[in-house]
């Protein structure tokens, strides 16, 4: 994080969207980072998007459908857009209310009608256009949790240093030399592997040359 934002007391959570087949590691790796952890799966918890306010009618109607659908153990979190919405959401409680792609301006009208809420007022969490230079301003507008996708789905790689050698020789390899390219000639036989199957199928059927030329 950019220097400074150390002093707010802001969780920067990750969300869902993680590379293929490596969920589990993205979501330990943002621990060791000293991040926290969104939804695991879509049955973790229910998130309203604007999909399901557009067809249940309206903010509160998703909400309440949301409630008597979940049980006592799940969560209820709703996406609002606007304060307009933001403050129906206030209404109906939900545990968490999501403030998408909204600004700082609005981010921070939005935590004062929150906090003007008193007992009543809920987790704010903000979403959106999240990045290394914008997240400073997010924290600074008071919201509890800011969630991206830049520390799992958009991360760097980075590869690990060569390991010293076991031995002194100059036969011995490193240990992590070895493994990175063990995983490389693997990588690289399925890349061919499916290649040669396209290529074959694309020949056997039209319907799917079609397909794999567009």
């Amino acid at each position: 994080l950019p220097a400074g934002t150390y002093a707010v007391t802001q969780q920067v959570t990750c969300t869902r969207k993680t590379l293929p087949g490596l969920r589990a590691f993205a979501k330990h790796a943002v621990r060791l980072g000293g991040g926290s952890v969104h939804r695991y799966g879509l049955d973790d918890a229910i998130l309203i998007k604007d999909n399901h306010i557009a067809v249940c009618g309206g903010v509160k109607e998703a909400i309440r459908a949301g409630k008597a659908y979940a049980g006592h153990l799940v969560k209820v979190e709703c996406e609002v857009a606007s304060l307009d919405q933001l403050q129906e959401a206030l209404a109906e409680r939900p545990d968490v209310i999501l403030l998408d792609n909204m600004g700082p301006e609005l981010l921070e009208k939005a935590v004062k009608i929150n906090e003007a809420q008193g007992d009543r007022k809920v987790v704010l969490e903000a979403s959106g256009g999240i990045s290394l230079k914008t997240i400073r301003a997010v924290a600074e507008t008071g919201v509890d949790f800011i969630s991206t996708s830049k520390i799992t789905m958009a991360a760097c790689c980075s590869w690990l240093p060569r390991a010293p050698t076991l031995r002194s020789d100059t036969n011995s390899r490193s240990i992590y030399g070895n493994s990175l390219r063990t995983c490389r000639k693997r990588i690289a036989r399925k890349t061919n592997f499916w290649r040669r199957l396209r290529m074959s199928c694309a020949t056997h059927s039209p319907r799917f040359a079609t397909a794999y030329r567009s």
